[in-house]
């Protein structure tokens, strides 16, 4: 028996690293029958605060390690590690300090911050760019989570490429379920919304995400005023040019702002959108346009980065660079009924293909064998 540790301090995250930590952690105590496991939180968080989970051995542990301090990073949880029983060592996002002694596995999500650091947090950009380097060294196993983010990896550490696989990204099976008009009705008047009468974007509000050109795309288009654009996402670093456009040109009354949308409302404001836009710069994935295609929902995506990888041929695809074509593809769907239902379903069927079982099992193999090495 092997023992896993696994840095979870993004567990309890209302963001796409927080879906993955908690997708990718589960989906590997589903699949193991042998191995243990060593799961650490934040210290913002008590073991009571994780799930209980039947059928593993799983200690929890709280790390005294901020997330994204480097230093604290290569001190205490550095030291937490070595002296933990563990004979291998995952970090589903932040680099696992050089100086842990057993072999590290670690999954990149994108490498934008060394690509487009204009799209980041410039604080952000600083802890990747001496973080990650420094992780790289001493034979680390990588994980990417598309054929993009891979190739992204060779270009910009072509060094650290031999070591990296890829992984896609999973569905969840709640956004496949089936739902009546009823329950997906009382949610949405929960938003002031009605099934069919929205276009939705879902994701953080923040600039690689393409939404000012998106709203210019939509405030110039003939669904002005005919159909609202719902933005449901929190405001992050980079979205003060969205906000400042919507209040300057007064589109509050067309543009709605939904902020962070519960999980379990999630399922019904898919499947309650006409169709789902995402014009998004780059993606290292685009788990949003996967949720919705599972949803039975159509999509309008970026034709840039990991999107076509993706959504296959089961979406309709848009220079997110090119706001005139972000504005004919919204009024293509919005006008022709049998694009979305096709779409819909096709979309439906290409979703089912990425499932986190699959990612769990794959990643699972990859833990075995480094601690194996």
């Amino acid at each position: 028996m092997i023992t896993i540790g696994i840095d979870a301090r993004t567990y309890f995250f209302r963001s796409g690293l927080g879906r993955y930590c908690r997708n990718i952690l589960h989906a590997i105590l589903n699949e193991s029958k042998e191995s243990r496991f060593v799961v650490w939180l934040s210290n913002q968080k008590t073991a009571a605060d994780f799930p209980a989970h039947s059928g593993s051995s799983t200690e929890i542990r709280i790390s005294q390690a901020p997330f994204g301090d480097i230093v604290a990073e290569r001190n205490l949880l550095c030291r937490e590690i070595n002296e933990s029983p563990v004979d291998v060592f995952f970090s589903p996002y932040s680099p696992v300090p050089a100086g842990v002694r057993v072999p590290r596995v670690l999954t990149i999500h994108d490498l934008t911050a060394f690509k487009f650091p204009e799209m980041h947090l410039e604080s952000t950009v600083q802890y990747l760019k001496e973080a990650l380097p420094e992780c790289l060294g001493g034979g680390i196993t990588l994980v990417a989570d598309s054929r993009q983010t891979a190739s992204d990896l060779a270009e910009v550490f072509p060094m650290a490429a031999p070591r990296s696989s890829v992984i896609p990204l999973g569905v969840e099976d709640r956004f496949f379920s089936d739902m009546n008009a009823e329950e997906i009705s009382v949610v949405l008047a929960g938003y002031g919304l009605k099934s069919g009468q929205y276009l939705l974007f879902l994701g953080s509000l923040e600039s690689r995400k393409n939404l000012p050109r998106t709203v210019r795309a939509y405030a110039g288009s003939s669904l002005w005023g005919r159909i609202p654009l719902v933005l449901a996402g929190a405001p992050r670093w980079g979205s003060e040019k969205l906000l400042r456009q919507i209040e300057e040109c007064h589109l509050h009354s067309h543009v709605r702002i939904l902020n962070y949308v519960s999980e379990q409302d999630l399922p019904a404001l898919y499947r309650g959108a006409l169709f789902f836009v995402y014009a998004s710069l780059y993606e290292g994935f685009g788990l949003p346009v996967l949720e919705a295609m599972a949803s039975g929902t159509a999509v309008l995506v970026s034709n840039t980065s990991s999107l076509p990888e993706v959504a296959g041929e089961s979406a309709l695809y848009v220079n997110p660079w090119d706001t005139e074509e972000i504005r004919a593809g919204m009024e293509r769907l919005f006008e022709d009924a049998s694009l979305r239902e096709q779409l819909a379903v096709s979309g439906k069927s290409r979703a089912g293909q990425f499932t986190w079982q699959r990612a769990g099992r794959e990643l699972l193999r990859i833990l075995i064998d480094a601690a194996g090495n």
